[in-house]
């Protein structure tokens, strides 16, 4: 009998959560295209099919940052329709407690959760990449991979030291730097030499057979045209040009290091290796990492935040005079379920800032927030 009741439950659950899916499909699908119909009101010339496509590639990933509102309100119609049909109450005198409700929902939220991680998270980061790759040519703009870069630096370990590359302008489509100035430092961090030069190339030892020095047999280096040297002395020596080598290759630079919205779960790996053997802040990218996993804790929080305030809600309507508030339990629940996702959030950005571990940051709000949702409905499955 448990088992069936269970398995009628998760049916009955599947279909919100469904439901809710295409409410926010829906939703998120009408409010693109109202961007995109404004963008195009301001002098753009879009065809209605064209944003029709450019919509639709930003559906994953919308679904993909609404899931922890999508299972709070599926938890919520949930228990509020098997609170008003006594279905909530039939099951608990067949002797099903609270956590055997609540557990096959938090199994759901598993399996979602490693479906967002394995497939949604790479389908929404290609076709994020594809959404701005068919704006900007319908706008008539280079691709990222072709735009000028400004300020851009680069940290390169040397056995005698390590030097620090600046480019102002870079175009990664053929490897061309502009403005170009490195310098060079002692191990104890004491300056060397600088380099100055109005242009440069990104180059490969495949490119060039005549690369100077180490720059020949390491890959990949910066070669300098007409770059003038500065001394310690202050003495300045002109030259025809200089290779330096560079463990960082212009197309990793360009591909590697792209917004976290165009990041899939499968590429973290390798991007957060990359970052910090060039020595290069990856705090954002670790911190999502954490974060696709710990993303289940923060549904589970949600399933149990519906759960407690449905029970809360059904116990309210069986008694007769229940109390105003406990009436609309629910909507304090709805209401509590999205300030603490944007607590969550909150926190979890001071990780990227630098002021948390990303381990810590990405793991502890969610983790907290669970904790204290178990301890409250622990609270109301010993009083019932």
């Amino acid at each position: 009998m448990s088992h069936i009741l269970l398995w009628y439950f998760l049916r009955q659950y599947g279909l919100w959560f469904m439901g809710f899916i295409g409410v926010a499909l829906f939703a998120g699908f009408l409010g693109e295209l109202a961007e995109l119909l404004r963008i195009n009101a301001t002098g753009k010339d879009f065809s209605f099919a064209l944003m029709l496509r450019l919509t639709s590639y930003k559906m994953p990933q919308l679904v993909s940052d609404v899931l922890p509102f999508i299972f709070l309100l599926a938890t919520s119609g949930f228990f509020l329709r098997i609170g008003e049909s006594h279905e909530l109450l039939v099951a608990r005198l067949a002797g099903l407690s609270l956590w055997h409700v609540l557990a096959p929902l938090c199994a759901l939220a598993f399996v979602v959760n490693l479906f967002n991680i394995g497939i949604l998270s790479s389908l929404g980061s290609k076709y994020f990449a594809t959404y701005w790759e068919v704006r900007n040519a319908a706008e008539n703009r280079p691709p990222p991979q072709a735009s000028r870069v400004f300020g851009l630096w680069l940290y390169q370990d040397r056995p005698d030291g390590y030097h620090i590359f600046h480019a102002r302008a870079l175009n990664l489509e053929s490897r061309r730097l502009g403005k170009v100035t490195i310098f060079a430092f002692a191990p104890d961090g004491a300056w060397q030499a600088r380099w100055d030069a109005p242009r440069a190339a990104w180059l490969s030892a495949d490119d060039d057979d005549d690369a100077d020095g180490d720059a020949a047999s390491e890959g990949w280096f910066w070669r300098l045209e007409e770059p003038t040297e500065t001394l310690i002395s202050g003495k300045e020596q002109p030259a025809t040009r200089r290779d330096f080598p560079i463990d960082l290759a212009p197309h990793k630079f360009g591909q590697r290091f792209p917004s976290p919205l165009a990041i899939g779960f499968w590429e973290l790996a390798e991007l957060i290796e990359t970052a910090e053997a060039l020595d290069l802040p990856s705090q954002t990218y670790r911190l999502l990492w954490h974060q696709f996993f710990a993303t289940t804790l923060l549904l589970w929080t949600m399933i149990g935040l519906a759960g407690f305030f449905g029970i809360r809600q059904a116990a309210a309507r069986r008694a007769s005079g229940g109390h105003v508030l406990e009436r609309f339990a629910l909507v304090g629940g709805l209401a509590i379920g999205i300030m603490l996702f944007f607590l969550v959030d909150f926190l979890q950005g001071l990780g990227i800032a630098g002021r948390l571990p990303p381990a810590m940051a990405a793991w502890a709000p969610p983790l907290m927030t669970l904790l204290l949702v178990a301890a409250a409905l622990w609270q109301v499955e010993d009083t019932r």
